[in-house]
């Protein structure tokens, strides 16, 4: 059996940019999405709350953040 590999510094940056991307691509579409569309009949509940859309978003691009932060934190101390 291999040896389990380690978590990298730069593997957890890049997951918080990632993180980053996907929160700023919901808060984007929180805007876009408009619920008297026919199209937008799936993603109703999202379309006729847009701050809890937003509030999703904030929260991606938290966790983003610290994530990447960690990341950089141990690519400075290493």
């Amino acid at each position: 059996m291999q040896p389990r590999e380690e978590a990298t510094p730069a593997g957890a940056i890049g997951g918080g940019i990632i993180f980053i991307l996907i929160g700023l691509f919901v808060i984007w579409v929180s805007f876009v999405l408009d619920p008297r569309q026919p199209h937008v009949r799936q993603l109703r509940f999202w379309a006729e709350h847009p701050k809890l859309h937003r509030a999703f978003g904030i929260f991606f691009i938290l966790v983003g953040v610290a994530v990447a932060i960690t990341g950089l934190g141990r690519q400075l101390t290493s």
